[in-house]
């Protein structure tokens, strides 16, 4: 079996049906550890040397198209304040629970943190728009510091899905916070370990794409050619396609920051170039070449062995499951906590997580436990190492390669925060 087949998935419900109910609203600064309600549940991969990767964030120019410089592009969640978080979006933000991860990360570090999900397996941003989910348009009333949006992975890879999904989407979100203080923040996520090895893009949750499944939407049709292939065949090709589309002008145009996530596996994976034949699979896409040096690198922050994905194991057969193990995830807490309060989340604590957890290794369909703190600790020698590494990233700051379509590169960093 390849190794980027999902063995077993999710079940999927009726999108149509489950514009359902977020989870309660929670204070993590609270005393009480109530909300750390299920598990961690399996062996911690040295997984706190991804905290390093976490201390960067990319900031975007605001909706409004004005540029200047960083400190006006977001205005950062400062320390004494309670900051209310939204996260919306598919099983990237619910398997092994980014919100409590981000709240538990954020507790740590004294922050005072509120954080509420509404989440769909298998789903995109057009369907949970708050043109199309009343719940969503409920909870958008709301005043949040921070709304999150995760799309579907596949999203952002393909020019037709991008052009009929995601942009309508996000001008939808867009225009629902027009008039509040709300920052959103879009949720840039990973290439799958092992890239994509079927012909044409996935589509779980067929309730969710109303506008037809991804396949139809390839050019030439993926049935009849190579075309999406071409940009997903492993992980540093597909790494550039999820990239290159997350960092498209229209995206930009609507999104306040991006926190890249993704970029931070690619960094811990050791990605160093991009197949010749990929990238130009890829930038046919687009009009002007990529904003900043691909595939973004650190080698001496690579760490390759330390896997950030579920392994699923159903009999003699195994493979590399897309969403992200409690490693993984922990990753993407720490990338949050950077974004968001522009500052290193050196010295937060070990993962908890609360619901939604799974352990490293899934045996048979997808199952949950129960609450937990990872086994065994990370070693004080291994902190060490992480500490002396997070020194040297601070150091780091990667400038935009060039400026195409954009009126002024300031508003347009990668910044390693200290």
């Amino acid at each position: 079996m390849s190794g980027n087949d999902e063995i077993h998935r999710e079940q999927l419900l009726e999108v149509s049906a489950e514009c359902r109910r977020p989870r309660e609203l929670e204070n993590l600064n609270a005393p009480s550890h109530r909300y750390l309600r299920r598990p961690l549940a399996a062996a911690w991969l040295l997984g706190l040397s991804i905290a390093l990767i976490g201390c960067f964030f990319l900031v975007l120019r605001q909706r409004s198209g004005a540029d200047t410089a960083l400190e006006h592009e977001v205005q950062l969640a400062t320390k004494g304040e309670v900051t209310r978080v939204l996260f919306i979006g598919n099983s990237f933000t619910y398997k092994n629970d980014l919100p409590h991860q981000f709240a538990h990360v954020s507790k740590s570090l004294g922050k005072t943190v509120e954080v509420a999900s509404f989440t769909v397996g298998g789903c995109n941003l057009f369907a949970e728009r708050p043109e199309a989910c009343p719940e969503v348009k409920q909870l958008l009333a709301d005043d949040w510091d921070f709304v999150v949006l995760n799309d579907y992975s596949q999203m952002p890879i393909l020019k037709g899905a991008r052009e009929t999904y995601l942009f309508p989407a996000l001008k939808d979100f867009a225009a629902a916070l027009k008039h509040k203080k709300t920052k959103l923040a879009w949720y840039m996520t990973w290439p799958y370990h092992d890239g994509w090895a079927d012909q044409c893009p996935s589509s779980d949750n067929k309730t969710c794409f109303h506008k037809g499944p991804l396949s139809s939407l390839t050019d030439p049709p993926c049935w009849m050619s190579s075309s999406f292939k071409d940009l997903v065949w492993s992980f540093d090709c597909m790494g550039y396609a999820v990239t290159r589309g997350t960092l498209s002008t229209n995206i930009r145009r609507y999104v306040d920051l991006i926190v890249p996530a993704g970029l931070a596996w690619q960094i811990l994976r050791g990605a160093t170039t991009v197949p010749s034949s990929c990238k130009e699979a890829v930038d046919r896409q687009f009009s002007h070449p990529p904003d900043i040096s691909l595939p973004a690198q650190a080698p001496y922050l690579a760490r390759p062995e330390l896997n950030l994905n579920v392994w699923i194991q159903s009999g003699q057969q195994g493979g590399w499951d897309k969403h992200p193990n409690m490693a993984g995830q922990y990753l993407n807490a720490l990338t949050f906590f950077a974004a968001l309060f522009g500052e290193s989340p050196m010295g937060a604590a070990q993962p908890y997580c609360s619901e939604r957890c799974v352990p490293n290794v899934v045996a048979g369909w997808w199952q949950y436990g129960p609450p937990g703190p990872p086994n065994p600790l990370l070693a004080p020698e291994e902190m060490g190492v992480l500490q002396r590494l997070l020194r040297q990233l601070l150091n780091i700051a990667v400038q935009p390669a060039n400026c195409h379509e954009l009126s002024g590169c300031s508003s347009f960093l990668f910044v390693y925060m200290s």
